[in-house]
């Protein structure tokens, strides 16, 4: 199996729980010898614009995100193109599934009934659906990458 991946995921980059130290160090601890990892590339901002708004671009660049928000949705491009041919992962950060067309969804974590941990609170949460529902012709799978070079097994998906 291919895992898409890049030093670059295991920095913390916000207080979030799942950005926490040590988590990717800890899959990779295990799964290095398994499986070939491959250099997750970031995204070019044409690609990124399928997805998102200029506006909300721009947010993320401000809050100082962008570089590593473009190396996950490259990774996530990679991973999807991979998976068209061949069993492949991304093990990417930061996850981006909350992120709607033209802004972030809250992720809040409140604590469980038992008191014993976080609960993830999920439903009011944006993600990729929204963009599809908006235009199904935009998803497209494949795009070019950092390098300059295209892709040759781009499918659109209606």
């Amino acid at each position: 199996m291919k895992v898409v991946f890049h030093d670059d995921f295991y920095k913390v980059y916000t207080t979030d729980p799942a950005a926490s130290a040590g988590r990717m160090e800890a899959i990779m601890a295990v799964i290095e010898s398994h499986v070939d990892i491959l250099t997750a590339r970031p995204a070019k901002q044409k690609d990124i614009l399928k997805a998102h708004t200029q506006a909300h671009i721009e947010n993320i660049r401000r809050a100082g995100l962008y570089n590593i928000a473009a190396l996950a949705a490259g990774g996530a491009i990679q991973t999807a193109v991979l998976g068209l041919d061949e069993p492949a992962f991304g093990l990417i950060r930061p996850p981006g599934h909350h992120a709607s067309r033209g802004g972030v969804e809250d992720h809040d974590h409140e604590t469980d009934e038992h008191g014993d941990g976080e609960t993830p609170r999920t439903e009011h949460l944006a993600g990729p659906e929204d963009r599809l529902d908006e235009d199904p012709e935009r998803l497209e799978l494949g795009a070019e990458v950092a390098d300059g070079s295209d892709d040759d097994r781009r499918r659109s998906q209606p």
